[in-house]
């Protein structure tokens, strides 16, 4: 036997071959592809030619087999085994046994008895409102005896009502909360057959900024109004402050009260309308997001200052003017804290100006009048304004009086009077 010939023979059969002169000739298409190709084209390797079952060894039409055998058998086959089967296999399957498949049960899938492991961190455990916590996947101490780190499903509640699942590869998430209190933080780990594994909790406590109060919602342009910061947590190292108007500005982080205005935004354009303010905190663990304050309605100033000056009974008398005074208003945006007066005396055809510097100056020309003669500044204090005069002779009394709002109306009034006694 030459087993050799049975995968030959059997690409001759499946193929269709050709049997001729008892030779078997093999359809190129049927070539064995476990074949390996070789750079150097060489010839097949000589095959040994049988006779195949069932056909006699003699030529065709010759029943009586070769001359002097009485036996009358085929002379191709003297070991008596069929010719057409080399490999002995008596069932008559050329393949032979070595090409059966496999009817023997593949061993059962190892069952996932272990369920999967695995920690977290967080960037910080004490934060504000609105203050990043990032989770942090600890990426060495998760584990699962099947899956790989990726097909875990990994589910995080935050303690207040809120939670998420990571996706596969994520290794962080920043989680801002928007109450104060102390919740607890989660995971639980599932693998691809449905085990779970929880993970201790983390507390994480949350304090409010504290509060920021707006004094009113309407204001003039160039009005003043307040925000009043109270219950600001100690650590917080800094307040920002944004006005809605293109400005924003950082105070110190702690309790106090602040001014502001609008008149013109950032791009020089006159501020109207309602205007949105926010404040956001920042402490070592971060910024805040930021906090909405309250809105402020802008409204067009169309007043200007109202002012009085005051005169005395008995006006005409030089001692009567030891002090000038007067008062202030405004219903708009409300006045600038000066008001600015120049005190004139004609004598006898002389012109005197009282200086800021609260001294005499004669003049002797408009020119010189514009120059030297500076106004007395005092302060409006509750509405009113007042400042001493002294040195004052007889003569025509002039008392000219200005003051200006936030946003530059001027208001103004004079008072002329007879001083021709001491």
């Amino acid at each position: 036997m030459k087993p050799r010939l049975a995968r030959p023979l059997l690409a001759a059969i499946v193929g269709g071959a050709l049997l001729a002169g008892g030779a078997v000739a093999a359809s190129p298409a049927y070539a064995d592809p476990t074949a390996t190709p070789s750079s150097t084209e060489t010839s097949a390797p000589p095959v040994e030619e049988t006779t195949p079952v069932g056909e006699p060894s003699g030529p065709a039409g010759d029943p009586s087999g070769p001359a002097g055998d009485p036996s009358g058998e085929p002379s191709g086959n003297p070991s008596g085994e069929p010719s057409g089967n080399p490999s002995g296999n008596p069932s008559g399957n050329p393949s032979g046994p070595v090409d059966q498949p496999s009817t023997q049960p593949s061993n059962p899938p190892v069952p996932d008895v272990a369920p999967p492991k695995g920690t977290f961190a967080l960037s910080a455990t004490s934060v504000l409102m609105k203050q990043g916590v990032t989770f942090i996947q600890n990426d060495a101490d998760y584990s699962d005896d099947k899956d790989a780190d990726s097909a875990l499903t990994r589910y995080i509640t935050f303690g207040d009502g809120t939670s998420v699942t990571l996706n596969p590869g994520q290794t962080t998430f920043v989680k801002k909360y928007t109450k104060a209190g102390s919740f607890k933080v989660v995971e639980k780990i599932t693998d691809t057959s449905g085990k779970s594994f929880t993970t201790p909790a983390k507390t994480v406590t949350v304090t409010s900024p504290g509060k920021a109060t707006l004094n009113t919602h309407t204001v003039y342009q160039g009005q003043r109004f307040t925000i009043t910061f109270s219950g600001v947590p100690s650590g917080t190292s800094k307040i920002r402050v944004l006005w809605g108007d293109g400005y924003e500005n950082p105070i110190a982080g702690k309790n106090q009260t602040i001014g502001g205005y609008y008149y013109l935004d950032s791009k020089g354009k006159k501020v109207l309308g309602k205007r949105s303010i926010y404040v956001n905190y920042t402490t070592k663990n971060g910024t805040t997001d930021w906090f909405p304050v309250g809105a402020v309605n802008v409204l067009v100033d169309k007043y200007r200052p109202v002012l009085t000056v005051t005169k005395p009974s008995a006006s005409n008398r030089v001692k009567s003017w030891t002090t000038v005074r007067g008062t202030a208003s405004d219903k708009g945006a409300g006045l600038q804290p000066y008001a600015y007066v120049f005190v004139t005396r004609v004598t006898g055809g002389k012109v005197y100006c009282f200086t800021k510097n609260k001294k005499w100056v004669r003049v002797y020309s408009d020119k010189q009048y514009d120059t030297k003669c500076t106004p007395v500044v005092t302060s409006i204090v509750k509405g009113k304004w007042a400042f001493k005069l002294t040195g004052l002779g007889t003569g025509d009394l002039f008392v000219d009086a200005y003051a200006f709002d936030r946003i530059g109306h001027q208001g103004y009034r004079g008072l002329h009077v007879k001083v021709n006694k001491r």
